[in-house]
């Protein structure tokens, strides 16, 4: 008696809900080769009753493109180089630097607040120009121009750009952690 061939099942095709479709769609293909994205799940209120809808978007996984490169994934390395702590600070001193330079000149930033009133302006950009100077004081001179190196100065260089030979390019990196660390530590994300 012959044997029978067992049908394979239907494989199921994982479908993308309506709502990671529309975040994905949401920036254009060139973006998306230039830059790192995570997918962030959200809840925003209803007008009506209150009730909150969930959301989703998509968020670059860090403030400028040297750090993507060191807060991705890597088969080789167990855990990741850049922790979310890491890349938190990074952004905070990402914004404290954008904010202490000013809303007036002509280049582009985004989510930067603008007050209405100009005085209020003017204190707050001292404040951080203050939080700065302390935040300043608590790195270490290589860490502070490695940090500054990649945030401030070219923001979007990877780190081969910024560094080609690779010895100072291992060495600003691990420079950069504990400079993210320490800024985690003074904008109190971190208690150790």
């Amino acid at each position: 008696m012959a044997k029978r061939k067992r049908k394979a099942a239907p494989k199921l095709v994982a479908s993308k809900s309506p709502l990671e479709q529309i975040a994905r769609d949401s920036i254009t293909p060139e973006t998306g080769i230039r830059q790192s994205y995570k997918l962030v799940r959200f809840a925003e209120k209803d007008f009506e009753g209150g009730v909150s809808l969930n959301g989703m978007r998509l968020e670059r996984l860090a403030p400028v493109k040297a750090l993507e490169g060191l807060a991705r994934k890597h088969p080789k390395r167990k855990t990741l180089f850049l922790q979310s702590y890491h890349l938190l600070a990074a952004s905070q001193y990402h914004g404290d630097l954008l904010s202490a330079e000013g809303h007036r000149n002509n280049t582009y930033r985004e989510r930067i607040d603008v007050s209405a009133s100009g005085d209020t302006g003017i204190n707050r950009r001292l404040d951080i120009s203050r939080r700065l100077l302390r935040a300043v004081e608590k790195l270490e001179p290589e860490e502070l121009a490695s940090l500054n190196k990649v945030i401030r100065d070219y923001p979007d260089g990877t780190m081969a750009e910024i560094w080609p030979i690779r010895t100072e390019r291992n060495t600003a990196r691990e420079l950069i952690k504990s400079g993210l660390h320490e800024l985690a530590v003074f904008y109190g994300m971190v208690k150790f």
